[in-house]
């Protein structure tokens, strides 16, 4: 048979045996037909044993490969584990430190809040010893978290100080802070603001009991609008009064008689009082330290009034006010109606009894006219007329005989007498008295000298001060004065005045009888020569200059007074003004 040669690249089929081969072929199947067995037996268990092996030695190459993969992926995770542990501690240490930040900045400005302050910005966690920010007009306070120093830069402006730092501004600002803080420590820097005209802007933000460590400069042209925004706004707390020390028989108790009371008052540490008054009211402020120099701030910001001491001042429309204070005394102002007491005179004649020797006053210009005129109807005088302009005597006053001055203590006034007239004051109008009331023998043309402006008020007798409509003598019409000032005193304290009914002339004197719902009396008499005026009393004597004589009475009951000279003119000539008090609910 032809031997079978393939070609080199046909690679179909199984190799051709060797000689190596076919003789190990013809070994095995001699060895399997010697056996007994299929002349393929041992060729077939041969091959059958190097398949197994062959696919042992496979599966142990596969586990090993296995093995190392295993190995490969172990080390792959171990070092994602350990990136994942270090990632995970310093994600924990970014919020705890963020947490701590947070706490320490709610801490630093936990304050500012409470009283008003909005967060404009915080510092973050990258720079917390750094914080830019814009800030619109109105009142600033940076805080820091800790204990070193803090500075602030506003345009150019450097200020320096340690845990907050204040401000007010009247326009928007770009600033700069920056603060001692180790890079990684937990805190930073917080901004703050409040409308300048919630605090009262840079005239009182440092005067605060909440204020910063450090007040820079600043605010200055907005100060006073800012302040006066804060009065008006009815923000600022009810002041802690106190009247007892009107009370009793002392010094003050002429005030209280007049109807004053304290409307606010202040420690001696603190700068200013602010006190609101009704209209048609006037007020006393007043230290406990004489020397204390004392200012009234109207709106706007001007000063009208300054003294040591003790000053006052009224007004007709109301208002609120600051008194300011340098000096350490207690600091109280008292209020009371003006009608009460006969606006600025009265108030004058209470504070001379009360000891205040000496009171520097302040009216508005506009209020001069009602000023006087109630002067005039605190002391029972009807039929009042006031001069429009100051200039002249208004119509309908032609039967005048009473006229009440309020001027400024540089304001002349030029009067023209009537031929063989004159007039009568009190108290006289020297220079530097600015309150009066006069009497006239006949009309005068009062008016203040060009560029001045005057407060006149005009009026007719009374009908209880009739007996002195006859009388034009000097010393009459003095005693007419003196009356009219009893009226306002007594006015002030709960008394009118009667002529008719009620008084019995007696040749020594006056028998009063009491009328139902009234509990006392005063009673002045008048007689047609001298002396003009009769002080009438139950005991002590007394002057109508002084403290008037106030006799208990109850209703229908006598009161039988007499004065010391007697009466020198017949009782049939004899008229008494008896003022009497109407109990008080």
């Amino acid at each position: 048979m032809p031997k079978t040669v393939r070609p080199p690249n046909d690679r179909s089929g199984p190799p051709p045996p060797n000689e190596a081969t076919r003789g190990l072929d013809e070994v095995e199947r001699a060895l399997s037909v010697l056996d007994g067995r299929h002349p393929e037996h041992h060729r077939v268990a041969r091959e059958t044993m190097e398949a197994v092996q062959e696919k042992r030695d496979r599966t142990l190459a596969e586990q090993a490969d296995d093995r190392a993969r295993s190995r490969r992926r172990a080390i792959i995770i171990g070092s994602g584990a350990v990136a994942a542990i270090a990632v995970t501690f310093v994600v924990v240490g970014i919020v705890r430190r963020s947490s701590k930040t947070s706490e320490l900045l709610t801490q630093a400005s936990a304050p500012w809040q409470a009283a008003g302050f909005a967060i404009v910005a915080s510092s973050g966690l990258s720079n917390g010893a750094r914080l830019e920010a814009n800030i619109d007009p109105g009142c600033v306070v940076v805080v820091s978290t800790v204990t070193g120093s803090l500075a602030v830069d506003r345009g150019g402006a450097h200020v320096a100080g340690s845990r907050s730092i204040g401000w007010c501004t009247c326009k928007e600002e770009h600033i700069v802070a920056t603060t001692d803080l180790t890079p990684g420590e937990p805190g930073g820097i917080r901004v703050l603001r409040i409308e300048g005209g919630a605090i009262g802007g840079s005239k009182l933000f440092p005067l605060a009991l909440l204020r910063p460590a450090t007040f820079a400069a600043g605010g200055e042209d907005c100060a006073e609008a800012m302040l006066d925004e804060w009065v008006t706004s009815g923000r600022h707390p009810p002041s802690e009064v106190d009247d007892r020390s009107l009370e009793g028989d002392g010094p003050r108790a002429a005030l209280r008689r007049v109807g004053l009371h304290v409307v606010a008052a202040a420690s001696g540490s603190a700068a200013f009082v602010l006190a609101t008054l009704p209209p048609a009211s006037c007020a006393i402020a007043e230290s406990a330290t004489v020397t204390d120099r004392l200012s009234l701030r109207a709106n706007g910001g001007a000063r009208v009034v300054a003294a040591n001491g003790v000053l006052a001042w009224c007004d007709a429309a109301g208002g609120t006010y600051t008194v300011w204070r340098e000096g350490d005394g207690a600091l109280r102002v008292l209020a009371a109606p003006s009608k009460r007491f006969g606006g600025m005179l009265g108030l004058r004649e209470a504070a001379s009894a009360a000891g205040m020797k000496t009171l520097t006053t302040w009216t508005r210009p506009d209020d001069r006219g009602a000023d006087a005129a109630d002067a005039l109807r605190a002391s029972f005088v009807a039929d009042v007329v006031v001069s429009p302009d100051g200039n002249a005597a208004p119509t309908g006053s032609q039967d005048r005989r009473v006229v009440s001055i309020s001027r400024e203590p540089d304001t002349e006034i030029v009067v023209t007498s009537p031929p063989g007239a004159y007039y009568l004051c009190s108290p006289p109008l020297d220079p530097g008295v600015t309150h009066a009331v006069c009497i006239e023998s006949s009309p005068h043309m009062w008016r203040p000298r060009a560029g001045g402006k005057v407060g006149l008020a005009y009026a007719p007798l009374p009908f209880w001060m009739s007996p002195f409509a006859t009388m034009h003598e000097p010393d009459a019409l003095n005693g007419a004065l003196a009356l009219l000032g009893v009226a306002r005193r007594l006015g002030a304290d709960g008394f009118a005045p009667t002529i008719l009914g009620g008084a019995t002339e007696t040749a020594k004197g006056v028998d009063v009888l009491g009328r139902a719902g009234e509990d006392a009396i005063v009673a002045v008499g008048t007689q047609p020569k001298p002396p003009w005026l009769l002080a009438y009393t139950n005991g002590a004597p007394w002057d109508l200059s002084g403290e008037p004589r106030i006799v208990p009475l109850k209703p229908f009951e006598h009161a039988m007074l007499t004065t010391n000279p007697p009466p020198s003119a017949p009782k049939e000539t004899r008229r008494t003004v008896v003022f009497r008090r109407t109990l008080r609910p």
